[in-house]
């Protein structure tokens, strides 16, 4: 037999490829054999005989028919009388019981009071703080309040000793003059040197309108107060000093008038030709 011939890369074939052929055939074989024997048997008829023999049974005598019982006749019973029965008492009333409280739980009621007392306790120092806040504002506003009182105080009383110093001083020069005499004097009679009523007032006239003190400033001013100064001047009238005498408790009211005398040079004679050596007076800022 001639082979087929065999690829060259193809894969050989595998050993034993005749003999499973063979294997395969003869079990399909057995399996029809097994298929047509279970078909074929059950077509074969099969012949049974049974033997059974009967034997009677021993006759047995037949019970005699049961004769109906007669019932026993009723007996007719006279109906006893009832007694008369009582009535009942009636029952008792029932207490309605009283609604069980709910229970609660003895924790929650403690915190509701702890949160109670910090509430009040809360408010209370709210309170207490409010009652310190405005005692301390009303101790201000009464310290604030006095040392207002006092500084009207000192500046009234400083007024009225600066006004007592400036009649004294008048009284005084006048008492020098006086006892001076005017140029003209001729020692046989003493003639009224003094500065006169008017003189003062003119010296304030002579020196008011160099005095430079702008409203900005005056509202500053409490009051009214006086700043006195001496002034020193030659026969002549012409200014050699300045001196503060009184303050004002301003000091931009006190450097004002004395700018404002220095300004000025020179003061009139009184009435009189009299010049006096020394003179004081006085300036308010609100005159």
């Amino acid at each position: 037999m001639r082979r087929a011939p065999h690829l060259e890369f193809a894969p050989p074939p595998a050993p034993g490829a005749g003999r499973a052929a063979i294997l395969a055939l003869l079990v399909h074989a057995l399996l029809v054999l097994a298929l047509t024997w279970g078909i074929h048997w059950q077509d074969q008829s099969q012949d049974l005989s049974i033997e059974a023999e009967l034997w009677a049974a021993t006759p047995q005598p037949v019970a005699a028919k049961a004769q109906p019982t007669p019932e026993p006749l009723e007996e007719v019973v006279k109906p006893q009388p009832q007694p008369e029965l009582k009535p009942e008492p009636p029952p008792p009333p029932v207490k309605e019981l009283a609604p069980s409280k709910p229970v609660v739980d003895p924790q929650i009621a403690i915190d509701k009071q702890k949160k109670k007392d910090a509430e009040e306790k809360a408010l209370e120092e709210a309170q207490a703080k409010r009652d310190a806040k405005l005692k301390e504002a009303q101790e201000r506003k009464d310290k604030k309040a006095q040392a207002a009182k006092e500084l009207a105080e000192r500046k009234a009383e400083e007024a009225q000793r600066a006004e007592e110093r400036h009649q004294e001083e008048v009284k005084r020069l006048r008492g020098l003059a006086d006892a001076t005499g005017s140029l003209t004097d001729t020692g046989k009679a003493s003639v009224a040197a003094g500065p006169s009523a008017s003189y003062l007032g003119r010296l304030r006239g002579r020196v008011k309108p160099n005095i430079t003190f702008p409203d900005s400033q005056l509202q500053n001013v409490v009051g009214n107060p006086a700043a006195e100064v001496e002034v020193t001047c030659s026969p002549s009238g012409q200014i050699i000093s300045v001196n503060l005498k009184v303050k004002s408790g301003n000091e931009a009211w006190d450097q004002a008038v004395l700018k404002a005398v220095e300004k000025t040079g020179s003061l009139p004679r009184d009435e009189n030709g009299h010049m006096p050596s020394k003179i004081s007076f006085s300036f308010r800022p609100r005159d």
